[in-house]
């Protein structure tokens, strides 16, 4: 019995506009006593005259793309046909949902299904560490033990690794990878990769957050002349706001107004917030509002993710501006946007607010969270409470 070939061919029986024809797959295989032809797309086009035999001219990747399809469809081969009949159906499913499947694809399906913009967010970052890894070609059935132990060796990161298994297992899940081919550690793996070792390594420990002192914002709520207004601006309003958080401020508007009050639904945690809206917010908002939207520093009409990230490239940006302000004031030069939350927080809390209170304005989903702001507490500033037990 004849043994089928395959080939990647420029086919002409089906042009294309602009004078392109698709690139295919060509396979030559036995059917009874004939020979079949069938072809698969590739996803990729060329002009007549920049073709040439089986390469595209002066196409560098191009050709690393079409060489790895044609690998990919000699290991289908190898794998499920060569000690067996020739099964040109299920070598199609296999080529076009395995072995085919990019894993940039396969990511990018996988994103698309998260709900929480920063959850899609850090599986982009992800997805960036893995290109600069493997490059802009990785078949999805090509991950295997011995690409995890690369990846482990750039990027020391458990939430990175975890992130990975999630999209390998979704991969699974949807049969683009065979249950064998699965790379983690698993109990119908148990020769697969685990990243515990990773784990066991001391984590980098995280710059504790900072707060404002009373005398401190009576210094740095001194507006600028000049350079640093914006992000000085949005500093204070979030401070004004009882420490919002960026994403929620970029996203109020007229909608968000209850009489003379600010109602919301934080995007972090769900809760829902009330709080009087004080004059000094106003009067930042009068000098940036455009429409209903109170404070569109970032284009209220684009995509959420694309949305997310600019706003988290402004929130780097204050930061920068913060430190250099606060450099120039003489103030704690640890400040970030992040600062005016706790700081806000603190402020209320030192002077008498109930932490019940001071949690609800926070949007926290528990108390505990907010109990975290009275650990900075100094001993002397528990000396009020301790004459309380006076008798």
């Amino acid at each position: 019995m004849s043994t089928p070939t395959l080939a990647v061919k420029l086919y002409k029986g089906e042009p294309l506009a602009n004078n392109y024809f698709p690139i295919v797959l060509e396979v030559r295989y036995p059917r009874g006593e004939k020979m079949t032809t069938s072809r698969i797309r590739l996803k990729m086009k060329a002009r007549e005259d920049e073709w040439d035999g089986e390469r595209l001219r002066n196409n560098l990747r191009g050709n690393e793309k079409l060489e790895s399809s044609l690998d990919q469809a000699y290991r289908i081969y190898d794998r499920f046909f060569r000690n067996n009949t020739f099964d040109y159906i299920q070598f199609s499913n296999l080529f076009r949902n395995g072995l085919h499947k990019n894993f940039y694809d396969v990511i990018d399906e996988f994103i698309e299904g998260r709900n929480s913009v920063g959850n899609q967010m850090f599986y982009e970052d992800i997805k960036k560490a893995i290109r600069k890894l493997f490059g802009d070609n990785l078949p999805i059935r090509s991950i295997d033990k011995r690409k995890l132990e690369q990846f482990g060796q750039r990027y020391e990161s458990v939430a990175y690794f975890r992130g990975f298994k999630a999209v390998m297992s979704y991969a699974r899940e949807k049969g683009y990878i065979d249950i064998k081919e699965y790379p983690f550690k698993a109990a119908y793996n148990p020769d697969g990769y685990c990243f515990n070792h990773i784990k066991k390594k001391k984590q980098k420990t995280r710059e504790p957050q900072i707060a404002y002192t009373e005398d401190e914002m009576k210094i740095f709520s001194q507006r600028p002349d000049d350079r640093g207004v914006k992000a000085w601006d949005t500093f204070m309003l979030s401070y004004y706001f009882f420490g919002t958080n960026l994403w929620d401020i970029i996203h109020f508007t007229d909608n968000n107004k209850d009489g003379n009050g600010l109602v919301y639904r934080r995007k972090k945690t769900g809760v829902l917030v009330r709080m009087p809206i004080v004059p000094q917010a106003w009067e930042i908002i009068e000098r940036y509002r455009d429409g209903e939207y109170w404070f569109p520093i970032v284009d209220p009409t684009l995509p959420e993710l694309e949305k997310k990230k600019k706003a988290n490239n402004h929130r780097r940006s204050i930061n920068r501006t913060l430190r250099r302000l606060a450099r120039d004031r003489g103030t704690d030069q640890r400040i970030k946007f992040y600062t005016a939350r706790h700081t806000a927080a603190t402020i209320a809390i030192k002077r008498g607010a109930s932490i019940e209170k001071v949690s609800a304005l926070l949007g926290h989903t528990t108390i505990k969270t907010t109990q975290t702001y009275i650990a900075r507490f100094g001993i002397e500033e528990f000396s009020d409470t301790m004459n309380l037990l006076s008798l």
